[in-house]
């Protein structure tokens, strides 16, 4: 469980950093709100897209 949330926070971090930094530096300069809603809407579109549904025969 420890590895999944090191590898989950460090992703969030990366793409967070790729989001907010500035064009100069190899990013896409938005703000961090802006960025915020884009990972919120990329969360919420992970959700939709990948919906999980119940197994159709027990183990």
């Amino acid at each position: 469980m420890s590895l999944l949330l090191l590898w989950y926070r460090t992703l969030g971090a990366v793409v967070g950093d790729f989001l907010d930094k500035p064009l100069a530096a190899g990013g896409l300069a938005l703000s961090r709100y802006s960025a915020s809603m884009v990972l919120i809407g990329l969360i919420i579109g992970s959700i939709m897209i990948f919906k999980q549904s119940a197994a159709k025969h027990s183990h």
